[in-house]
């Protein structure tokens, strides 16, 4: 593993990567938070905007990568955090944006803590931990990504699209391996050591791509 670049991750934050207002979201019209979004995406144009949401419910897990006009939906193991499954997204963005044709991308998520975390060099969450060590991978493929973190629902198009999609991911059948934090596995009542450890067969994870009907 390559050591990671504290200001090549700075390097990923886009300066206007918190939208807020000094009333606070409860006091904060859904048109002043568009509005604060569109005039923050007029300085990314030539970025392709992906949008990533996770989902817990009732111990269902899952995520949702919005990649232009494709939903990338993963079903995420029992004892995944909320956090992590935000964290699982944002990877996944990540290697949407890698394979992609795209050479710049800005990933838009609406996890605040997420967004903090990943600029945290003493994480130990593994799935952070990787987006860390990405724009080595990004240099090597000379591509460039932005993160930048928007509020949940203030009827942003492709956050909605998003949200429903994580939701969408809780209920698809579990397929593929994956693999689960140490910690979440602790929090979940497992002993475990090492890194990360492989999920028992009943804990799986699939992929589904699907077109959505709305498009942001």
């Amino acid at each position: 593993m390559n050591e990671i670049d504290p200001s090549a991750i700075d390097a990923w934050f886009a300066d206007e990567g918190v939208i807020c207002t000094r009333d606070g979201k409860s006091n904060t019209l859904s048109n002043t938070y568009i509005d604060l979004f569109n005039e923050m995406l007029s300085k990314y144009t030539d970025y392709i905007k992906i949008y990533t949401d996770g989902s817990t419910k009732e111990s269902n897990n899952g995520c949702a990568v919005i990649f232009n006009d494709t939903e990338f939906l993963h079903k995420l193991p029992t004892a995944y955090t909320s956090f992590s499954c935000e964290a699982y997204a944002i990877n996944e963005a990540i290697i949407s944006v890698l394979d992609s044709r795209h050479d710049k991308g800005i990933i838009l998520m609406d996890s605040k803590s997420t967004l903090e975390n990943i600029s945290n060099l003493k994480s130990n969450n593994p799935l952070i931990i990787q987006i860390q060590n990405s724009p080595y991978d990004c240099s090597l493929r000379n591509k460039e990504i932005m993160l930048a973190w928007i509020p949940s629902h203030v009827e942003i198009a492709g956050n909605k699209i998003a949200d429903a999609a994580a939701k969408t991911a809780t209920q698809l059948p579990i397929i593929n391996n994956t693999q689960v934090p140490p910690k979440d596995l602790n929090n979940y009542g497992y002993l475990t050591s090492g890194f990360m450890v492989n999920t028992p067969e009943w804990e799986k994870t699939p992929q589904v791509t699907v077109k959505p009907d709305v498009h942001s």
